[in-house]
């Protein structure tokens, strides 16, 4: 029972400060493993925002290879149509992506990349990942605390190879100042990468 009520309590905070910032999700979907769950919750943009959100809840809850919790949860942020991709597609990513955050070989940090995957919807242009602070929402989204445990809200970019080179070579601000002088929002994972020629 102990472990019904840390994810209620989990779930309550975690969710209560997405609801804040987003309004009420549109769903939910729940992803098990044995007794572990993770929930991704679908968010369409408000007012005059053509996103949508999916964030999880339960993954900071998980262990990485038996060790330590994971201190983190996805968000994803893409347009309104999902850049082509289904809802389904959108929640197996974020499903896949978290199961690969919790191996022990995996370093998934803000500042991070991941090279080009098949995990991400085939429809989409960009295929490596930016691991990010969730740059542009409420503040009170990139930190939270669950009894004791600090848990970070992980923004999942969808970056092209050209762009995971150059953060690699020559850190996120060169990325940053790139992506500045472009019209694209990285909300879009089928944008031109910011190094194309204008």
């Amino acid at each position: 029972m102990a472990a019904d009520l840390e994810r209620d309590v989990r779930r309550a905070i975690l969710l209560g400060a997405y609801v804040r910032a987003w309004g009420v999700p549109i769903n939910r979907s729940l992803a098990r493993r044995g007794s572990e769950i993770i929930e991704v919750y679908a968010f369409p943009g408000r007012k005059d925002e053509r996103v949508n959100r999916f964030a999880t809840v339960g993954v900071s809850a998980l262990r990485r290879d038996g060790d330590k919790l994971a201190n983190w949860e996805l968000l994803l942020v893409v347009p309104a149509d999902n850049g082509g991709a289904s809802e389904g597609e959108v929640i197996s990513f974020l499903v896949d992506t978290a199961s690969y955050s919790l191996r022990s070989d995996v370093r998934f940090n803000v500042g991070q990349t991941i090279p080009p995957s098949p995990l991400l919807p085939s429809c989409w242009g960009a295929r490596a990942l930016l691991l990010d602070d969730p740059r542009g929402e409420a503040a009170e989204l990139s930190d939270s605390h669950v009894g004791i445990q600090h848990i970070k809200l992980v923004w999942l970019v969808p970056i092209h190879t050209d762009e995971r080179d150059l953060i690699l070579s020559r850190g996120i601000e060169a990325f940053d100042h790139a992506e500045a002088a472009t019209q694209w929002s990285l909300a879009d994972p089928n944008r031109p990468s910011v190094l194309a020629k204008q």
